[in-house]
């Protein structure tokens, strides 16, 4: 995930006006150079000011807007801008491996089996493998 720092009020129009598709083209020299790096399906934040404004970049030039995307899977809704990514990421069924990291107690586990609930009660799988590893408690092995 990167954050690209915006310094232009039309910049941010564009963001924000764009809808769900933003054309990379329509945004300033300077913010596109520093989206120039980024990888299909690598998470943006656009920060300006005190204001954030959260995208996947989809390749070919466009990315998708997720400030304003309603998400609800099973009744779970992100309660951040990470877990908003996250389950944009876990929902988008054209990406073959999510892998989520980050501290205990974020909420990866939990947004990763909403996301995937969602998608086996709309019939989008058939099954979910759920696979943790053991690790040990207290210091003690298990």
């Amino acid at each position: 995930m990167r954050e690209v720092l915006i310094d232009s009020n039309a910049d941010w129009d564009v963001l924000w006006n764009s809808g769900e598709d933003v054309n990379v083209a329509k945004l300033s020299g300077a913010v596109q150079s520093q989206l120039a790096s980024l990888n299909p399906h690598e998470a943006v934040i656009f920060a300006w000011g005190d204001s954030k404004f959260p995208a996947l970049h989809k390749g070919n030039g466009r990315l998708q807007a997720l400030a304003n995307l309603k998400m609800d899977f099973m009744g779970v809704k992100p309660k951040n801008l990470e877990q908003r990514i996250a389950m944009a990421l876990l929902a988008d069924t054209s990406i073959p491996f999510v892998s989520l990291n980050g501290a205990a107690g974020t909420g990866k586990t939990m947004s990763a089996l909403a996301v995937t609930l969602h998608q086996i009660a709309n019939e989008e799988f058939d099954k979910l493998i759920f696979i943790k590893p053991v690790t040990p408690v207290g210091g003690k092995d298990i």
